[in-house]
Formats: structure tokens, sequence, C-alpha cells
């Protein structure tokens, strides 16, 4: 066997290095062109808009640039007066050389504030508030952190002629919402949404994730419609900043508290992405490609078409660098492609789909995926479609579409200094590849003011081909093995999932009081066939033994889920509700594992193995009710209430052994809310 001892992480940092070419130009050689285009008036045919501006390819050989240390800017701004904090004020370094270093940030409630990893460079400092005088001081950062102590008096409360010179502030706050203006933040020409929101304050991206003053951000929204689902990440990663005016962070109430008017509690932190009037018509759209050394390439772009309530989008990304794409649900197999290829998976499926609590907001698939192990090839691409189609219908859809290959090599060598520990080493060579197909869509239908129904079906299909081929030795001393074993595995896996809500709500004349009927419904399938070629070698001074096993697994596991939500509430005053639900739910699932063991005699997988198949299924039924009481005001908000849960778990299994589980659980789940707003910036929440 040929030695594959690459290092994966090596490896990994040596491709990443390669990706500059393509999108930095940061590399030895290659060969790489990007173009955006707006256009913001009809255009019949945006193929041919794209082949008009695409007008060449550029041929770009850069030298490796040098990665700028960053400063930390931090201080005090104090009234001159009081001596006290100021607090939601604006602190706006501009740079006098450039302005893509230009950086803001808004004191808090005691009037500190902090600016890190700013580049070197000389800056003017501005501080600036409302009912304060303007504040400028000169800055340069070269070598050390700055800590600042800034004292700003107020404006005169008498003038007999004002001549006012404002600028549009960065940061505002109404109510609970936080405005940012797009236009008081510097990015490159061909910057996207997400290298703009990463330049205002608070808004963060972590390992591939939307933050927002800490919270993952669970929706984006487009005008305030949804774009791309629940994929916020989508969503920033394929809109140009060109067409932001403002970006609203806000705390997104559940829909069932939208529905009802009264803060239930449940809020997701929300993102609106406010467009220019001039572009809200039209389309817009980015393509890229790149060649760079030992052939990585990468290729891809995304387009919108807007047509007064109509967003059509398109996204595609296809590379070798290993850039990563769509959901977690894309990578079946991968994770678990070990000897016995996911053998609980079956027991596991008939919870999928679950959420009937959800009212209606089930779709959880992102758009993106963490960084895998090993080196991967992506071909994605997706599509977006959103319109109003009548006054009371409302409907969006996507369909995205993966396909991912990924090589993962590992050698370990471990020896001992104790003679009398065998040395080890272990070869690890893996192999997958995964395609993906996924629909959702989301149909809004009101019948008037009074009543709505929101259906949401979802379905995916999933293949994967995987294989593994490991290699394990113990040694006495270097070149003397003492026993080795070789494992092939090869596995074919086939997953299909089916889930559908339905929501209809009702409110009655009353402010406050209203029904509303949940029906979830989940189906997957999957389907498994699995190789296992095992190979033992014995090494002793006097004896050589050698033997071969080979093996066949035979999975199937299915599984359905029924579960339904009902939900009343009654008003009790302007400020106070009663809620009560009801939660119904059965579940159902099966799986069917057979092994058989290769006979050589005729050539076939036909000795069937007892110890390693089973069959069983699994069936639970549950009934939950209760009642909760919540007061709400503008502050503070909390409630309370108690559920009973009544669950009946019945488990079949039919062979090896014939095993039967009847279990019946009672629980009391009492629940609790408070919710404080401590300032304008600051709020406490307990659960």
């Amino acid at each position: 066997m040929s030695n594959h001892g690459t290092n994966a992480s090596y490896t990994k940092k040596k491709w990443m290095e390669t990706i500059k070419p393509l999108r930095y130009c940061g590399c030895r050689s290659g060969i790489v062109f990007r173009r955006n285009y707006y256009v913001y008036k009809s255009v019949t045919n945006p193929v041919c808009m794209i082949k008009n501006y695409l007008l060449g390819i550029f041929a770009v050989f850069c030298v490796g640039a040098l990665q700028a240390q960053g400063y930390t800017v931090q201080g005090i701004l104090q009234d001159k007066q009081s001596g006290k904090g100021v607090q939601a004020a604006t602190i706006l370094l501009e740079s006098v050389t450039d302005t893509l270093h230009n950086r803001s940030v808004i004191s808090d409630s005691a009037g500190r504030f902090r600016l890190m990893n700013v580049l070197p460079d000389s800056f003017n400092a501005v501080f600036s508030t409302v009912g304060y005088s303007r504040v400028s001081k000169g800055i340069r950062i070269q070598a050390t952190d700055i800590d600042l102590e800034i004292l700003i008096s107020r404006k005169p409360g008498e003038l007999q002629a004002v001549t006012v010179t404002a600028t549009i502030s960065p940061v505002t706050m109404k109510g609970d919402t936080v405005h940012y203006n797009a236009s008081q933040y510097k990015v490159n020409p061909d910057a996207t949404v997400e290298d703009l929101a990463k330049k205002m304050p608070g808004i963060t991206v972590e390992d591939g994730q939307l933050k927002a003053n800490g919270e993952v951000v669970q929706k984006v929204t487009i005008d305030g419609r949804e774009f791309f689902g629940d994929d916020a990440t989508a969503a920033v990663k394929n809109l140009p900043a060109e067409i932001v005016d403002k970006i609203q962070v806000f705390d997104r109430l559940s829909d069932q508290a939208q529905f009802t008017g009264v803060d239930d509690g449940n809020t997701t932190k929300g993102i609106n992405i406010i467009t220019k009037a001039n572009m809200r018509n039209g389309q817009f759209g980015r393509v890229y490609a790149g060649y760079g050394t030992d052939g990585r390439y990468q290729a891809g772009g995304n387009t919108t078409l807007l047509k007064e309530n109509r967003k059509v989008s398109f996204v595609g990304n296809f590379n070798n660098i290993n850039q990563q794409n769509f959901a977690t649900q894309d990578l079946l197999g991968v994770t678990n492609s070990s000897s016995q290829g996911g053998r609980g998976g079956g027991a596991r499926g008939g919870g999928r789909g679950g959420g009937g609590n959800n009212q209606g907001n089930n779709n959880t698939g992102n758009f993106l995926v963490g960084q895998q192990s090993g080196i991967n090839k992506t071909n994605a691409f997706g599509i977006n479609y959103a319109d109003i189609w009548s006054k009371k219908a409302t409907v969006s859809g996507s369909y995205f579409f993966n396909n991912s290959a990924n090589n993962s090599d590992e050698l370990l060598n471990r020896q001992y200094f104790s003679q009398n520990i065998p040395g080890l080493s272990q070869v690890n060579l893996a192999s997958s590849t995964n395609t993906n197909h996924r629909v959702n869509l989301r149909i809004e239908y009101k019948f008037d003011s009074a009543n709505q129904l929101i259906i949401t079906p979802n379905a995916s299909v999933q293949l994967n081909n995987s294989d593994k081929d490991a290699v394990l030795a113990f040694f006495k001393s270097v070149g003397t093995t003492l026993n080795r074993t070789h494992n092939i595995i090869n596995s074919y896996k086939t997953a299909t999932n089916l889930s559908n809500n339905l929501l209809f709500r009702h409110s009655f004349p009353k402010r406050g009081r209203t029904f509303s009927v949940n029906l979830n419904t989940s189906y997957n399938n999957r389907l498994g066939d699995v190789y296992n070629t095992q190979f033992d070698t014995t090494f002793l001074p006097t004896t050589f033994s050698d033997s071969t096993a080979k093996r066949y697994t035979d999975q199937f596991s299915n599984g359905y889920q029924l579960s339904s939500n009902l939900i009343y509430t009654e008003p009790l005053s302007l400020h106070s509700q009663l809620q009560a639900n009801y939660n119904p739910g059965y579940t159902k699932s099966r799986a069917d594992q057979q092994a058989y063991q290769y006979d050589g005699s005729v050539g076939k997988y036909d000795i069937f193995n007892p110890t390693l198949s089973s069959k069983f299924e699994n069936t639970t039924t549950s009934q939950k009710g209760g009642i909760t009481y919540r007061f709400v005001n503008k502050e503070p908000q909390w409630s309370a209430g108690v559920d009973f849960q009544l669950t009946k778990l019945k488990s079949d299994r039919t062979f090896p052994t014939a095993l039967q589980v009847n279990k019946t659980f009672q629980n009391l789940l009492p629940n609790a809310m408070l919710r404080l707003k401590l300032s304008d910036k600051t709020n406490l929440r307990l659960m």
C-alpha cells in the first residue's frame, strides 16, 4: 500500500492560501475576474444582460500581502459640567489616508467605548451626540493601544441665530430597533451585505453564523419580505452592499405573538434590510471566476430580479478550494460512515420534522455548513422565489442543490519509550460523494382580517456513496510488526424526507382573543448497503496467520410523525392574558438491519449473521396540555404556567430475540419567563 501521509490540516492551509488569487489577488500567479452589475430598470433577458456586462478577463499577478496588525482605541466620554458618562454618543474615527480604515462605535451607559483591530493610521476622532457640542481630536495609531478621556460640553440653551450642519448618524435607535445607516460605512465596490454588516458595531460573523449583539440571527428579510427562507447567511452573502439604505436589527416576535398582538417572550433575533428606493425594481447581481496554482478554481455568482412584489434570486458556487455550502442534511453518511453504518438512524428518524409548537416556521435548514475535515470539491446552486399573488395570497419557495466530494487522508505513528508497550501505526483514507436536492415552500392565505392559513411543505432527497480504507498495525520495534488489521468499508445510502406544517389561526372581535390549530406531519425513509472487508494478519516468531472476513449489511429504516397544537388565548385586561394549549403527538419508527457473511464457495453473501442483525419498532404517544398566565406591559413582562404531559412508549423487538417494552411517563412541566428593560441598550431575559 502506498503511504498516504499527507497531513490534512497542512493541506487545508495550503489550499486556503491558494484561494487568495481567486478573491484577494494574494497569490504567486493566477487568473481571476469578477464583475458586479446593477440594472435598475426592467430587462427582459437577464442572460443577455450578464453577457453585455462581462467585458473581459484580467490577468492578475500579485505578491502576497502583508497582514496589518490592529490596535485598540478605547476611553470614556464625560459631561464637562457634571462629570457623568455620556451614553449613546457616536464615536467616529475618520482616516486621513484611506476611508476604508474608518471605524465607529456607540458609547455605553457609562460613556465608555472601545474600537478593536484599528489599523495603524492617522485619524480625526469625532465625538457627537444630541444636545452636546461636537468634539474633534487628531490621533495617530502607530505602535500601541490608545486610551482617551474626552470631555464634551452641552450646547447653550438659547441662541440668537443657529446654523445647523449635520451628518447622518451611523446608528439610531427607535424603540427596541437599532437602525444602521449604510451610507456611513465605507466598503469596497464589490462588497456584499455581509462585508457591510461586519463593519457595524454589534454585528459579527462567527463560524459562518451571522450574530447581532451576541445572538444568532434567525431571520433576514428584504424590505420586510423573506429572502432564502430562514437562512440568514445566504441572504447577506448574496446581496450587494450597494443596494442597502439601512439595516434594522430587532427582536422578532413569534408568529403566534404577531397574530395575537401580545409578546409571549419567544423572540428571535432578526435583521431587515431596507433597500434604496431607486433599486427596488430591476436586477442586480455578481459573477466571479478564478483559476490559480495546482489546478485550483472557483466560479459562481448570484443574480436577483425585482419587480414590484416579486423577487427571484439565483445563486451558485463551484470550486475545489474547500469552500462548502448548504445545510447539514446535505452530508448524509459523512459523519457516521462506520462499519455499522449509522445503525440507530431509524430510531431517530421518526422525530424529524417535529416542532408543532413552532407555529408554521419549521424551515430550519441553513444554506451554508461549517467547515468539514478533509478536502472538498463543491458544486452547488439555489433558486429562491417570493411573490404576492393577490391581496390574500403570499407565496415563497426555494430549491437547493448540492453535490460535494470529500477526501480525507490521515496518518498516525506512535512509539513509546517503554519497550514493554508496542508502537502503533494507523492510516485512514476516506472519500465520499454527497448529492442533495431540497425544496421548501411557504403559502400564506388570508381569508379575511380574522382568519389566516399558512402551509409550509418541505421535501429533500439525499444520496451518499462513501469509501473508507483503514490500516491499524502494532509493532515491537521499527520494522518488526506484531499484527495488522486492514478494513475496507464501502457504503451506498439514500434518504427521503417529507414534512408539512399546516397552521390555521382565527382572531375574535375582542382584541387578544384568538384560536389556532397547528397540524404537523413528517415522513422519512432510509436505505443503505454497506460492504465491509477485514484482513487480519499476525506475525509471530514461529508462526504466521492470515484471515479474511467479508460482510454485507442491508439497512432499512423509516418513520412518520403526526402532531398537533391547539392554542386559545383570552385577554384578562389591557396588559394580561391567559393561554390554554393542548398538544397531542404520535410517532412511529421502524429499523431493520440484516447482516450476511461472504460464502467463498458460491461467491455470494448468503450466510446470515444473526449477531449483527436486528429488527424493531418504536411507537410513542404523547398528550400535553396546560395553561399560562402572561402579563405584558411596556416593562416588565412576565409569564408563568404549567403543563401536564402523559407519554406512552412502546418498543417491540422481534429479532435477534423477542423483547417488548411498555412504559408510561407522567410529568408536570412548569414554565416561567421574565423580561426587564434596564436601559435603552440593555435588557434582561430569564426563562
